[in-house]
């Protein structure tokens, strides 16, 4: 004999890939005469839920390598960005008002590009993000009863039966 039955479990309710792809612009104190090396550091994202959305908010390190004249130097600037990311839903109905998301940094932040302008660095970056909505969703699931199985009061009996068969073969591998 066969039912169903309804659960309410946590899963993804809604998901999304974006690719960003973004220039910053930095302004050093001194002239540049050329870039001699640029690295991205410190990436953390962070993403808020929304109706068909997530909200992405993250921020990272970029240092630019320079020379100047004679002399070498580091420029070091904090990047912060904001960017809403479209989510297909998944089918079922969403039943949870406290979901999170869940971002991931898929590949990047990778500099794809830069240069000098007017004594200013323009660096492209290109980072690809798989976004998440969790919350609970319903379900139904089919279950089954097993026949006769319970109706001599032989509960213990059915169950230690496994039981033994597994420590049977474990004892043999031994």
């Amino acid at each position: 004999m066969e039912s169903l039955r309804q659960i309410i479990t946590r899963s993804t309710v809604a998901s999304g890939k974006y690719v960003l792809k973004r220039t910053d612009v930095l302004s050093p104190e001194v002239m540049i005469d050329e870039v001699l090396g640029i690295q991205v550091a410190n990436h953390r994202v962070f993403g808020h839920p929304g109706t068909k959305q997530v909200v992405v908010e993250g921020q990272y390190d970029l240092n630019v390598w320079f020379a100047s004249g004679e002399k070498t130097d580091v420029l070091k600037e904090t990047i912060q960005y904001r960017e809403i990311v479209a989510v297909n839903e998944l089918s079922g109905r969403r039943y949870d008002p406290d979901e999170t998301a869940v971002v991931t940094v898929t590949e990047g932040p990778i500099v794809m590009d830069y240069s000098l302008q007017d004594g200013k660095v323009h660096v492209t970056l290109e980072i690809i993000l798989e976004v998440d909505i969790q919350g609970q969703a319903r379900m139904w699931i089919r279950t089954y009863h097993a026949p006769n199985v319970f109706e001599d009061g032989k509960k213990e009996e059915y169950f230690d039966q496994f039981i033994d068969e597994e420590f049977d073969d474990f004892e043999e591998d031994i």
